[in-house]
């Protein structure tokens, strides 16, 4: 940005009270310049500075135009208020609290990017082999008390049926990683488990009669 916020006292940019008259609802050069008490020329000035930056909108109307803030915009006039807020009547800064703003900021730009993220995955195409471990994971909720036999068998078919990961996540919403169930002895008798998936195969194996 190409005006500081003042440390101390003396007005602040024009730039910077134009922003915040905007924020607060004036829309016209008229109405800001009798709010800021600066002349129309200079608020004109600082108006082009705003839309330059992209943190302003003009719109011509019949009646005049109308000027608003951008996202951007908004964005600017919540940061320089908040840094407003930790100078001291001297112009000192609270060193703790722009730390901990600092860290607030920090925090919700990786929010921001993990849900992005999260968003962009929902929608990779899954496989079959994907498919059928995220069913063996349901068989281990099964196995462990999570889910009762009919939710098994709806989440299995919503598994089987997956176009994405986004389905894959709704079969297994609100379902924590459980350790797998132990598999039978050798030639011991099927668990339950076992008859429940092959009966909810996509498919049957190979070399499997009708």
């Amino acid at each position: 940005m190409p005006f500081d916020l003042p440390l101390g006292g003396g007005r602040e940019p024009i730039e910077i009270r134009l922003l915040d008259a905007l924020a607060r609802g004036l829309d016209s050069v008229p109405a800001l310049a009798a709010n800021l008490q600066d002349p129309p020329e200079d608020v004109d000035r600082a108006v082009a500075w705003a839309v330059a930056n992209r943190l302003a909108t003009r719109t011509p109307l019949p009646s005049g135009e109308h000027i608003a803030l951008t996202e951007s915009g908004i964005a600017n006039v919540g940061l320089q208020r908040r840094l407003s807020s930790m100078l001291g009547p001297d112009g000192q800064i609270d060193v703790a609290q722009v730390g901990a703003e600092i860290g607030r900021s920090w925090q919700a730009m990786q929010d921001g990017r993990a849900a992005e993220a999260a968003r962009s995955a929902a929608h990779v195409l899954v496989d079959d082999a994907e498919r059928e471990t995220t069913v063996a994971a349901l068989r281990d909720h099964y196995a462990q008390g999570a889910i009762s036999l009919p939710e098994l068998e709806r989440r299995t078919q919503l598994a089987l049926t997956a176009h994405d990961r986004g389905d894959l996540d709704t079969a297994l919403a609100d379902l924590k990683q459980v350790v797998p169930a132990a598999l039978p002895a050798p030639g011991g008798p099927p668990s339950p488990m076992a008859v429940v998936g092959r009966g909810m195969a996509c498919r049957p194996r190979r070399g499997s009669g009708p």
